[in-house]
């Protein structure tokens, strides 16, 4: 929902505790996990764990109880360890995600929304890293 900002952001964010995400940057097959200081339905704020500069687009992969949505996001700010990345798929994508995350963090608002899933596979290094986005193969 837009509004006026001081900022100039056009979408509320959401702060979140202890929400991960997995990312690739550039097309790159390494994996990496971060996690999420806020997100909105314009992009994500997270802590980086690997070298990224401004310009570069990520694929954020996003792990739902009922389904994984991957967008792609280009990244706007770099401070310290924070990384600002505005999403630049598709408007009908990015309203599935938005879609997806509100069911999700209303179903568990009364707790830390954590991705069990991706911990589990890192810590278990189940899952093939070539395929980890593929969001139509079930993980």
């Amino acid at each position: 929902m837009m509004r006026n900002n001081p900022d100039k952001r056009h979408y509320n964010r959401l702060k979140t505790n202890s929400y991960q995400i997995q990312y690739k940057i550039n097309d790159n097959n390494t994996v990496f996990n971060a996690e999420v200081i806020n997100i909105s339905a314009g992009g994500i704020c997270f802590l980086r764990t690997s070298i990224i500069e401004k310009g570069d687009i990520l694929q954020i992969k996003f792990d739902f109880t009922s389904k994984k949505i991957v967008l792609k996001g280009e990244v706007s700010r770099i401070e310290g360890r924070e990384v600002g990345v505005r999403f630049i798929d598709k408007d009908y994508q990015i309203e599935r995600f938005v879609e997806y995350f509100n069911d999700e963090f209303s179903a568990s608002k009364s707790k830390t929304i954590i991705s069990k899933t991706t911990e589990t596979a890192a810590e278990n290094n189940t899952d093939n890293e070539d395929n980890i986005f593929n969001i139509d193969q079930e993980q």
